[in-house]
């Protein structure tokens, strides 16, 4: 487990304590110095239950980061109408709501997508992200629908319509802004790709940071299948920030999990 979490923690802005025998992990964040203190074997048996136990505790330590790397974690007073023009969403691994509620904050507003993967929204701030919780979301009165259409206009508008080209073969493409909002960029795809996506588009979100997406193989295009399926797993083995091996087909809007 120590191994793990050392391997995992190079690409966090986290770090441990030194622990004592059979004593709780304690985690604290480089620059706020918050820490928090997990249970060892609790933590041990949830990672060990997991489909992927790296891509789990490496979205736990997501979920730990997102609140301890705050100095106060509340959404400054304002109406959804301000809060909207900086609303976006972030497609987080299975672990990160257990890690914000491990950090102090109960209710994270999150909505499960697909394979395991959650679906969270957040606040562009002067001084950073924000996290959207459930009590922010019932003080706004809005609906899930209204919270998901202003996300992914925003998402959209981020984005802008040139994407590029892998270095794997068989016309791999992802849209690769390093703005911390690229995995969920696969939520915008039917927008973004409108022509191809009638048809149908394979994507994979292997690793924090990166979207993949290919148009859908045929019969004749089994090479550019393999080419998709290789690439996205090796992307997923040897990120220290895995989020899922899982492929999707999007088909007019709809994901199915392969």
């Amino acid at each position: 487990m120590k191994t793990l979490l050392t391997t995992l923690l190079k690409d966090h802005t986290l770090a441990l304590e030194e622990r004592q025998d059979d004593g709780p992990w304690t985690f604290f964040h480089v620059r706020t110095k918050k820490s928090v203190s997990v249970e060892a074997s609790t933590l041990e048996a949830e990672v060990a239950a997991a489909e992927d136990p790296r891509a789990w505790l490496s979205s736990f330590l997501e979920g730990l980061t997102a609140v301890l790397c705050r100095r106060t974690f509340r959404l400054p007073e304002m109406s959804f109408a301000d809060a909207a023009g900086g609303l976006l969403p972030r497609l987080m691994g299975p672990g990160f709501v257990a890690g914000v509620q491990r950090a102090g904050v109960a209710r994270p507003y999150a909505r499960q997508w697909e394979a395991g993967l959650v679906l969270t929204y957040w606040v562009e701030l002067d001084d950073g992200l924000e996290l959207l919780t459930r009590e922010n979301v019932e003080a706004w009165a809005v609906t899930d629908d209204r919270i998901a259409c202003a996300g992914r206009s925003m998402l959209f508008h981020k984005t802008g319509f040139d994407c590029e080209e892998t270095r794997a073969s068989g016309g791999v493409r992802t849209f690769s802004r390093g703005d911390g909002y690229d995995t969920a960029r696969i939520l915008a795809l039917a927008d973004l790709e409108w022509h191809r996506a009638q048809t149908g588009l394979l994507a994979a979100v292997p690793r924090e940071g990166l979207m993949l997406y290919s148009e859908r193989p045929t019969a004749d295009t089994d090479a550019a299948w393999q080419s998709f399926k290789a690439t996205v797993l090796e992307e997923f083995s040897s990120s220290s920030r895995p989020l899922s091996p899982h492929l999707f087909e999007l088909v007019k809007g709809q994901v199915r999990v392969l």
